[in-house]
């Protein structure tokens, strides 16, 4: 791990690794270029600002930021600043986790990104609930998902100072157990919008279900209830 990573430096790094993923791993090379979202941020060039695209379905890879919106200042599309999105976001605006995303973007050479909170319509309780639904499939189209599990805000960047620590990693863990690790790791975790939990949860509920799971009922399986219940 290097000691200081950042935006240029991770993608250096990783540019290599998913080349190798995409041309050389059969699941990978499988892989059909996804259609976009229905809007994407543009992450422009020396010439143009970056700004809110709405796409026309086309085909297209783009890169998908996971990152926790926290009590910093935050950056959103809604139904006054849609239309200056589109227009164009000035690189000041943008809070440090979603400009690191962004750079990241540009330097592994990829146009586009989908960032929830400026590709939805935060006010718009329609426009939320249809995209919301989808975002599974979003990141799991995406050619690479940015997760910014060290940050804890919008202001705190992707790419914090490594803290050496070692972990022992199972090759494989069973459907169940994998679950439940990710509801103690939600349940630990402020939502900004706390009706935001389940629907988000439902995604990845769709994809355990291909393991012959069970019973889905709202975050819990009922294979594993006599125990989920516990949380």
């Amino acid at each position: 791990v290097c000691p200081n990573m950042d935006s240029a430096l991770a993608a250096k790094i990783v540019r290599p690794w998913l080349d190798e993923c995409v041309s050389s791993h059969d699941a990978c090379r499988s892989r059909q270029r996804s259609h976009l979202p229905k809007r994407v941020i543009s992450v422009g060039s020396h010439d143009h600002a970056p700004c809110l695209y709405e796409s026309h379905g086309e085909e297209s890879d783009y890169i998908a930021l996971s990152y926790c919106w926290g009590l910093g200042r935050s950056l959103t599309t809604t139904k006054s600043s849609y239309a200056a999105r589109v227009t164009g976001i000035s690189w000041e605006d943008f809070p440090n986790t979603i400009r690191d995303a962004m750079i990241f973007t540009q330097n592994i050479g990829v146009q586009f990104i989908w960032i929830d909170a400026l590709c939805i319509i935060q006010d718009d309780a329609e426009d939320w609930r249809v995209e919301a639904a989808k975002m599974a499939s979003i990141y799991e189209n995406a050619l690479l998902t940015l997760s910014a599990t060290a940050s804890d805000s919008t202001n705190s960047g992707c790419f914090p100072t490594p803290r050496a620590k070692s972990h022992k990693l199972s090759k494989q863990l069973p459907a169940i157990q994998l679950w439940t690790e990710l509801i103690q790791s939600y349940s630990r975790r402020l939502f900004t919008y706390p009706t935001d939990k389940l629907v988000a949860l439902s995604g990845a509920a769709q994809k355990f279900q291909r393991l012959d799971m069970g019973l889905y009922l709202a975050g819990l399986w009922r294979q594993d209830l006599h125990v989920q219940l516990c949380w």
